[in-house]
């Protein structure tokens, strides 16, 4: 009688080897006990693999790298709280001509680079709330760029002189579109000179 515990004995003896492969007419591995003892002596010196966390969701498997902010960069050094927002493609603050053509304007008014900060909006994400506790201004003058287009709450045409929020506002087109040598870059020019007066006389 074949025993439960142990299938390759007969009662108490062990079964002979020509009977057990009669059993197994289509053969039969027999691995000594040796083999046995190394593969379990391997197997216990083999490092645990570390389990693969599978994600539960798209999100869980996305690596994301997050990029420290810019700092907020400015030409000038706001002496008089005159903000400048310019929108320059080509430069990191202002390329050459927009440059001369702000000084000019500047200078008509008894203001200098040094008494404004100017703040290129092609080269940061600008929001107008952390613009104004960065540069707190006074004056702020939009070459090009709306107010609204970076937050603020209000709206108004060009060369409207708009107070609001302790802060003389002009909006006016770029400077690029005034440093034009045309009739239609004077028109902008004139129209820019009688806001300008009506903020500084």
């Amino acid at each position: 009688m074949l025993n439960s515990n142990d299938d390759t004995t007969l009662g108490s003896e062990p079964m002979p080897a020509a009977l057990l492969a009669g059993l197994f007419s289509t053969g039969i591995v027999v691995i000594p006990e040796e083999f046995k003892a190394q593969k379990n002596q391997v197997m216990a010196q083999k490092p645990p693999v570390a389990e693969e966390k599978i994600p539960e969701s798209p999100k869980e498997a996305m690596t994301v790298v997050l990029q420290p902010e810019a700092p907020l960069a400015w030409l000038g050094n706001f002496q008089k709280k005159v903000l400048v927002v310019v929108q320059d493609t080509t430069a990191r603050h202002l390329n050459d001509e927009d440059y001369a053509l702000l000084t000019k304007i500047l200078e008509a008014v008894n203001l200098s680079i040094a008494d404004t900060a100017i703040v290129n909006a092609a080269a940061h994400p600008l929001e107008y709330y952390a613009l104004q506790e960065k540069l707190p201004a006074a004056i702020s003058f939009y070459f090009g760029v709306a107010p609204a287009d970076i937050g603020a709450p209000i709206r108004f045409p060009h060369f409207q002189v708009q107070k609001w929020n302790q802060t003389t506002f002009l909006f006016s087109p770029s400077l690029s579109e005034m440093n034009r040598p045309d009739d239609a870059a004077l028109t902008l020019k004139k129209s820019l000179w009688a806001s300008l007066k009506r903020i500084f006389d």
